[in-house]
């Protein structure tokens, strides 16, 4: 990434698990700094795969599974990561329905092919 200059948009790119959160940021941080910013969305390994090859931006918004390789790496400035956001993954069922076996791959997997329908986001 590059350094930024305060006085164009700062160009972001994102993780598309980051949406959500942003939705709301962005603006806030808009009127309170400014400063525009020309967001990009596209998934982890897409954006790991350009940003070796040389994409050029300001911030990069993703998990720490890609942020900590291209800081190692030097494709992301070290010292520069500030954590926002924790992402968890949450199993949930209707009320009086048996808790599923999880508790490992396998079971889950049986779990989910099991399912009548799944639901995710």
């Amino acid at each position: 990434m590059r350094e930024p200059d305060p006085t164009d948009d700062l160009v972001v790119h994102c993780t598309v698990s980051t949406t959500e959160a942003l939705k709301d940021l962005v603006p806030m941080f808009e009127q309170g700094s400014g400063q525009r910013l020309d967001i990009h969305y596209s998934t982890g390994p897409d954006l790991d795969r350009r940003i070796r090859a040389g994409l050029q931006g300001d911030v990069f918004i993703g998990p720490v599974e890609y942020s900590d390789p291209l800081i190692a790496e030097g494709f992301l400035q070290a010292g520069t990561r500030v954590p926002f956001a924790i992402s968890t993954t949450g199993l949930a069922v209707r009320a009086g329905t048996p808790k599923p076996d999880i508790a490992s791959a396998d079971a889950l997997k049986a779990t989910l092919l099991a399912a009548r329908s799944i639901s995710y986001s």
